[in-house]
């Protein structure tokens, strides 16, 4: 069985710009930045790519070496996001079901050295101040 994520889209703005992808989550009232890397392997979770043919197209896009690991650094942080489907998120990034290797941001940098510092998915996300952080008044 081979895996082949799908992102979430309900309950999502979806802004794409040339080198990143603005994602607002209206559920949960956070907005995600993906750079291009997290923003290409995100785009190709359509339930049709398994993570080795995912990252041959990001690899192709990039024109730049991507490693199947760092599609898995990529499916991580959108599991964490809430940006994949929760069968996807439960059933196989949670497990070792799939043999997932465990690798961090650090640990490619210092493997694969300056170069694949571009290539390295990365999610910024800004949370919605509630009332009281914000400093607004509701009276």
């Amino acid at each position: 069985m081979s895996l082949t994520p799908t992102a979430r889209r309900e309950g999502l703005v979806i802004h794409e710009l040339e080198d990143e992808t603005l994602v607002y989550d209206r559920e949960r009232d956070k907005a995600h930045c993906l750079n291009r890397t997290a923003a290409l392997v995100w785009k190709y979770c359509d339930g049709s790519f398994t993570v080795d043919e995912i990252a041959k197209r990001v690899r192709t896009e990039l024109q730049q070496e991507v490693e199947p690991k760092v599609v898995w650094l990529a499916l991580t942080q959108l599991r964490r996001k809430h940006l994949l489907e929760e069968s996807l998120t439960r059933a196989s990034l949670g497990s070792n079901t799939f043999n997932r290797p465990h690798i961090s941001r650090r640990e490619l940098a210092v493997r694969f050295g300056k170069a694949v510092l571009v290539a390295l998915p990365l999610i910024t996300t800004i949370a919605e101040p509630s009332t009281a952080a914000a400093g607004v008044s509701t009276c």
